[in-house]
């Protein structure tokens, strides 16, 4: 792998991202896939904006959190950055707050790369290529993830042309696009494979679909049924009664995500017959059907996290992924922690399993 042009061009992108120190007790959010458009009938972003604004002015700004902009923020493949900007200037307006209060970092995608020849960007960060976190000599990676896919960033142009004249008129989504997409699956497991040979976190957004410790919530489930299968088999009578009701109602939860899902079940695993090494992460997408996903480093754990809708939960968590909703105060949207994990202990496993 490492000799193929995407994984050199992962390498420069790397050696060139400037590095941020981070301590034990920093908050980070890390959002990704806006494609803030200019609020038509074609904009991917108005259905979550309410949500999206909420929630970052209600939780995220009063607890300290930096945010992080991990790319396709703005849809300039279909739309002028004039009337994006006129049509949003709330969200803007709050990317300042964060700006000034605790810290904003912008990172391009595909499709609002021109950002970068930006002295200044609205929203007031200026645009790079990518971003390191330095956690005690522990790298986590954070970029858009379309550097892995050369075809699709050569030919980005015409990818441009094409979403404007033609994918525009006949009203075909971002979501759609991005999330059934067999190259963006391709990008996943490049990216997979730069982050284990290194041994750092990558952390990407792009493909739309929400990955955690490289498990999707396919994955996950899988795995969860096979750990309670070996846990029945070595119980007692008395706790094998529970764990067979927990393996019935996880078949039940997987055979629902697979009829939903049927795109994503095709694709298979990252890693295959490897290890798993949990150094792939993805912050999904804002524009998500049924809310939005995020990445949070909260003082020393990564929490994939889920906001939506409370009578949207039980789909809106995913299969292997339910948890309680937390609701937002003086808001119609609740908060979901899909999954947990101290950091140290993922950077331990990829030193070890890597």
């Amino acid at each position: 792998m490492k000799g193929r042009p995407f994984c050199q061009r992962l390498e420069r992108v790397f050696a060139e991202t400037p590095l941020v120190h981070a301590s034990r007790t920093d908050r980070f959010l890390i959002v990704s896939d806006l494609h803030l458009g200019d609020g038509g009938s074609h904009d991917d972003f108005r259905p979550n904006a309410e949500i999206f604004r909420t929630v970052l002015e209600r939780f995220y700004l009063p607890r300290g959190y930096r945010l992080i902009l991990n790319g396709d923020i703005e849809e300039l493949q279909r739309f002028p950055m004039e009337r994006i900007v006129r049509r949003w200037q709330p969200i803007y307006r709050l990317f300042e707050a964060f700006a000034a209060q605790n810290g904003l970092y912008r990172i391009v995608g595909n499709h609002d790369r021109t950002l970068a020849s930006l002295a200044a960007p609205p929203g007031g960060a200026k645009a790079f290529p990518a971003l390191k976190l330095e956690f005690d000599r522990n790298i986590i990676f954070i970029f858009h993830g379309h550097q892995a896919t050369l075809l699709m960033d050569r030919f980005n142009l015409l990818c441009g042309l094409v979403l404007r004249y033609i994918a525009n008129p006949i009203g075909i989504k971002n979501y759609a696009r991005s999330h059934r997409s067999k190259v963006r699956f391709q990008t996943e497991r490049r990216v997979y494979g730069f982050s284990r040979d290194r041994k750092i976190v990558s952390l990407i957004g792009h493909t739309h679909r929400p990955l955690f410790e490289s498990l999707s919530p396919l994955d996950a489930l899988q795995f969860k049924i096979e750990q309670l299968c070996r846990e029945y088999a070595r119980s007692g009578r008395n706790a094998q009664g529970q764990l067979a009701g927990a393996i019935r109602a996880c078949q039940s939860e997987l055979s629902y995500w697979l009829t939903m899902n049927r795109a994503e079940a095709s694709r298979g695993s990252l890693y295959n017959r490897d290890l798993l090494v949990p150094c792939l992460f993805n912050t999904g997408a804002v524009i998500g059907k049924q809310g939005f996903t995020a990445l949070e480093i909260d003082r020393g754990l990564i929490n994939l996290a889920q906001w939506t809708e409370p009578q949207k939960s039980p789909a809106a968590a995913g299969a292997g992924w339910r948890r309680p909703a937390e609701p937002l105060e003086g808001s119609d949207y609740c908060r979901i922690v899909l999954k947990q994990e101290q950091l140290d202990y993922i950077f331990a496993r990829i030193k070890l399993l890597a």
